[in-house]
């Protein structure tokens, strides 16, 4: 708390004292007048805060109404349902998968296709992942937008979100079934690419350096 000053009647001389301080036997330092101190204002009590009162016999506040057992029951079949269509899109996905797997597997592996197809499928297998690239990215839009800078910028990690993030079960078969065909020649293309990019990269460097 803060300090009463005091001025002495007689001298005039002010004194600083404590709000603590006896004040029934002061007098002042320099003539030896008692000092008159006005009695400390009186501390109002802090107001209490009193709960809601109920008005017309009912409380303010009323708590939500406990469910029925029929929303209950509409609630858990509703959860059923959810569950039971993602278990039945899971089955037909992986169905899907092992048709397309084994389609691809034996059209790339099993001589199937005649040499001019393939080479083509050799060259063109990249740009074919580069489309699914973009899809997935445009799934991770949706997510969050961070999400969708990592599988744009991030190498492999568009992979990591279509196959553990995403809850899209037909991408998911459709992207393995061509990394089964084509995922391969994909991965040798782009690494080629790659190497051209880093030899360009140096040489600009070493130009640069003249």
């Amino acid at each position: 708390m803060a300090d009463v000053e005091v001025t002495c009647s007689k001298c005039g001389k002010t004194v600083t004292i404590s709000q603590f301080v006896d004040r029934t036997n002061l007098k002042c330092r320099e003539c030896g007048t008692p000092l008159e101190v006005p009695a400390p204002p009186e501390e109002r009590p802090k107001p209490k805060v009193q709960p809601p009162k109920e008005k017309d016999g009912n409380p303010l506040f009323e708590p939500p109404p406990e469910p029925t057992q029929k929303e209950l029951r509409k609630a858990a079949r509703k959860r059923h349902s959810k569950l039971a269509g993602k278990t039945n899109h899971a089955i037909i996905a992986a169905i899907l998968f092992v048709v397309l797997g084994a389609a691809a597997g034996l059209l790339r592996y099993g001589g199937l296709l005649p040499p001019h197809y393939l080479a083509f499928w050799r060259k063109e297998a990249i740009f074919v992942f580069l489309a699914f690239h973009i899809l997935i990215v445009l799934k991770a839009v949706k997510e969050s937008m961070f999400q969708a800078i990592l599988a744009l910028l991030v190498p492999g990690y568009s992979l990591y979100f279509a196959f553990f993030r995403c809850d899209d079960f037909y991408l998911r078969a459709v992207l393995a079934a061509l990394l089964i065909g084509g995922g391969e020649d994909a991965f040798k293309v782009f690494g080629q690419y790659l190497k051209e990019a880093i030899a360009y990269v140096d040489y600009l460097l070493r130009w640069g350096e003249r």
